[in-house]
């Protein structure tokens, strides 16, 4: 059996949920969005390194 692994990336936010700010509302600079490209990349090595495709 082969399993695979889909990784979908996002930007942490500590304020989600039901309320302000609205989703629309939030911005990210660049710093944060790298960091967040770093994690779903190390996450894709991984899950290589496991075995997973």
């Amino acid at each position: 059996m082969r399993a695979g692994v889909f990784l979908f990336g996002g930007v942490e936010m500590d304020d989600a949920g039901a309320g302000p700010p609205a989703p629309t509302d939030r911005r990210y600079d660049s710093k944060e969005v790298w960091r967040t490209t770093e994690r779903i990349l190390d996450v894709g090595v991984l899950c290589d390194q496991l075995g997973f495709d």
